[in-house]
């Protein structure tokens, strides 16, 4: 079998560039503010459970990593955590209540394969990041990655056929106006670390131009075990005859060694 396959194409055709918004409960936002009365699961390992919301009162208890509160009241007021203002919150938890902050409770949380995936936002508001964690039988491990928009979700499946890895995370960013970027990054997990495999773009203005980027994995289809990148440059060339000009290009990779090899970032695609 060819490691590499690199095939570019150029047609014209009708092409439209649309990304599906979901208002589904499991959208995570850099953002959220947690409500009252919902059952939440922490982020932070050893988190300090305080009798009034600030970092010099008095610590009533430690909470670990996976220990699940129930949101009681937002106090409004600010911390900074993880580089990102987040507000006190009041919980309960199973052995008492008291204040935490909300930088170290879970956006979302995933079980999978006996474990748990866990995901918080971090950074400041210009350079927000997403941070994750998988925890399984008390342990745990982490990854982060850059967020290019502050609405996202995040999905898990199987190993997708690739060799090596036990799972995969998917953060799926949502775009809410043209130019920005909604597209996809990989976390893959071998039941001892995250790996940050790559983002994929899908960025797109209306229907002047688009560029995206897609991973296609073993079980995608019938041959082959090996995984395939995708990319399509497009632009339109006549807007009144919706007459447009694209380019592909398909690469056949593989997981080895914690990477992708060949290394796309690496490549000239030569698209314009």
């Amino acid at each position: 079998m060819k490691k590499l396959l690199v095939l570019a194409s150029i047609f014209f055709a009708m092409h439209s560039f649309s990304q599906e918004y979901s208002d589904d409960l499991g959208i995570c936002d850099y953002y959220n503010e947690f409500e009252e009365n919902s059952t939440e699961v922490l982020y932070g390992d050893n988190v300090v459970l305080r009798k009034k919301p600030s970092k010099d009162a008095k610590a009533l208890d430690t909470l670990r990593i996976g220990s699940e509160v129930t949101i009681l009241k937002n106090t409004r007021q600010k911390i900074t955590v993880n580089g990102r203002e987040s507000n006190w919150y009041k919980v309960a938890s199973k052995d008492g209540t008291g204040y935490i902050a909300g930088g170290l409770i879970a956006l979302d949380a995933k079980e999978f394969n006996g474990g748990t995936y866990l995901v918080i936002a971090a950074g400041p508001n210009d350079n927000q990041k997403f941070r994750v964690r998988y925890l399984k039988d008390g342990d745990f491990y982490g990854k982060e990655g850059d967020l290019y928009t502050s609405a996202f979700q995040i999905h898990v499946s199987d190993s997708k056929g690739v060799e090596g890895i036990t799972s995969i995370l998917t953060i799926e960013l949502f775009a809410e106006a043209c130019g920005v970027d909604g597209g996809k990054t990989y976390i893959f997990n071998d039941d001892e670390r995250l790996y940050y495999v790559m983002h994929c773009s899908e960025i797109g203005d209306g229907g002047v131009f688009w560029f995206v980027e897609e991973l296609e994995f073993p079980v995608d289809r019938e041959w082959g075990d090996h995984i395939t990148y995708e990319r399509e440059y497009g632009e339109s060339i006549d807007e009144d005859m919706n007459c447009t000009r694209a380019i592909r290009h398909t690469v056949v990779v593989e997981w080895k060694d914690g990477a992708l090899f060949p290394d796309v970032s690496e490549m000239d695609f030569e698209e314009e």
